[in-house]
């Protein structure tokens, strides 16, 4: 899932998508990691740091190609599709 996230990260994709790292990460957060708080200042505070997290695995964490289940020119050649 990362792999296919740090995909949307490439340019070409972004100029497409308008979605840049930090906002991959705003909106997949809640996703990948749940506060188990039921406090909603706690949940607000704590969202900040779980986007941090997921931006930094975009960012930084190292997948290896050949483990997805997709190439990078197919998510790129459809997202270029649909514009």
């Amino acid at each position: 899932m990362i792999r296919f996230l740090q995909d949307f990260a490439d340019p070409q994709v972004i100029q497409h998508t308008l979605m840049n790292v930090v906002n991959l990460a705003m909106v997949f957060a809640p996703n990948f990691l749940r506060c188990p708080s039921v406090n909603l200042t706690t949940i607000f505070e704590n969202s900040k740091y779980e986007q941090l997290f997921l931006k930094t695995l975009i960012t930084e964490l190292e997948v290896d190609k050949a483990d997805c289940a997709y190439s990078e020119q197919e998510v790129i050649g459809r997202i270029k599709e649909q514009v």
